[in-house]
């Protein structure tokens, strides 16, 4: 569980871009809501496959 408040404290973690998703759902989401994470996922790293950063 996260408090919302810090969500944005996560991506101090990477020089990378970081982007927090919520979604709804108790401590099993991920299987109860697969497709939508997965879907997820793979839109955002299909856009960075085809658009790497420089560096």
């Amino acid at each position: 569980m996260v408090d919302p408040e810090t969500l944005h404290e996560w991506g101090a973690g990477t020089t990378a871009d970081a982007r927090v998703h919520r979604f709804p759902g108790g401590h099993h989401y991920l299987r109860a809501q697969v497709a939508e994470v997965v879907g997820r996922l793979t839109v955002h790293l299909l856009a960075a496959y085809r658009s790497p950063a420089s560096g």
